[in-house]
């Protein structure tokens, strides 16, 4: 019965830690998103400056 509480209390860490990695995860893709739309804008000022 102990080892079957000490895997379910493993089971919900496990699920906990990647939770977070999920929720790490969105929040570097919003990061990342954010960045390529700041370099998008550059790029397109940088054209306009040069035409």
């Amino acid at each position: 019965y102990k080892s079957t509480n000490t895997q379910r209390n493993r089971d919900k860490q496990r699920i906990a830690d990647l939770e977070k990695n999920v929720n790490e995860e969105k929040q570097t893709k919003q990061r990342l998103e954010s960045q390529i739309k700041t370099e998008k804008t550059l790029t397109k000022k940088l054209q306009d400056d040069l035409a």
